[in-house]
């Protein structure tokens, strides 16, 4: 099952033991992450009749300018004319941390190490404005993350949680339903 195991709801409940920042994280990224996402995570993005077909979204601005609302008062207004479909959707920090856990690297989903899942995902922070490239991210920093898109989703583990009610199963999160 992977790290499967390690799912999170808003709460941070169920999150590993393990620590990891953007500094450790800038590394492991580059090294598990940066094909399909791109060096500076601006995503990569294949052309028909090229070598590899692999491509990732991008998490963060092409401009490394963060979020808007991200390092300010929150504000339910603020909206940033380009956000990056996960990092910027996100509601809470757990499901950037879930989606690296379970479903990443994309060829051996669920084989990263806690800390490495910690570092990636405070890189990903980091590189979006959210935290500070020192600030370390573990199991009870994590859930204190303040995403900018935290303001239009309920924050119960309830409503995220609870795999097997869910019918999911694999490292990649098939769901069949409720």
């Amino acid at each position: 099952m992977g790290n499967l195991a390690w799912a999170s709801g808003p709460s941070g409940k169920g999150l590993p033991a393990g620590s990891g920042t953007a500094k450790q994280g800038a590394n492991v990224f580059l090294g598990r992450c940066s094909m399909c996402h791109g060096a500076n995570l601006q995503g990569v993005h294949w052309q028909p009749g090229e070598f590899s077909p692999v491509m990732g979204l991008p998490l963060a601005r092409p401009d490394g300018g963060g979020l808007a609302g991200s390092g300010s008062a929150p504000n339910k207004e603020a909206r940033s004319p380009w956000t990056p479909p996960i990092t910027g959707g996100a509601p809470f920090p757990e499901v950037i941390f879930n989606t690296v856990a379970v479903e990443m690297p994309m060829l051996r989903p669920g084989t990263l190490k806690a800390d490495d899942v910690y570092a990636i995902t405070a890189y990903i922070f980091f590189k979006n404005g959210l935290i500070k490239e020192d600030d370390v991210m573990n199991k009870d920093t994590l859930p204190k993350v303040q995403m900018p898109n935290r303001f239009f989703f309920p924050s119960s583990d309830a409503v995220y949680m609870d795999m097997n009610k869910r019918g999911c199963y694999q490292t990649h999160g098939v769901c069949l339903g409720e």
